[in-house]
């Protein structure tokens, strides 16, 4: 009886070391394709950085083009743009309308403004009070 206990306890250390050691192994092999993957998802994620700066720096390029074509009319910019699915139209700006021809003869003067009237109060002929953020007005 003690010989058959012996042999099963020694049996079920066996298998439990054994699962042990399998569990050991594949574990060494998860942190080793975790590590992998990392570094993959690391080069992927710099990539993705890189293109939203170089985005910004290709807006500005294009913006600065554009300008260049509107300002000068080029079309050896305009025909290089196209070539890479940018098309550049110019409007043209609203211009103020012409002023009116002016009678001859003086101008009228402009009306004074009104004076402010005295806050409640106040002495009468004394100088208004100016906001926190100004000096005061001096008579």
């Amino acid at each position: 009886m003690f010989q058959l206990r012996q042999s099963t306890v020694f049996l079920i250390g066996t298998i439990l070391a054994s699962l042990a050691l399998l569990m050991v192994l594949v574990n060494s092999w998860l942190v080793l394709s975790n590590q992998s993957i990392r570094s993959d998802v690391g080069v992927r994620q710099q990539y993705i950085n890189e293109s939203i700066q170089f985005s910004r720096v290709n807006q500005e390029l294009i913006n600065a083009l554009a300008n260049a074509v509107a300002r000068n009319n080029n079309a050896a910019i305009r025909e290089l743009l196209a070539q890479n699915g940018i098309t550049v139209t110019v409007t043209q700006q609203a211009q103020p309308p012409a002023q009116q021809p002016q009678a001859p003869g003086p101008s009228p003067a402009p009306a004074p403004a009104p004076a402010p009237a005295p806050a409640p109060g106040a002495r009468p002929g004394a100088a208004p009070e100016a906001p926190p953020d100004k000096p005061p007005l001096r008579k």
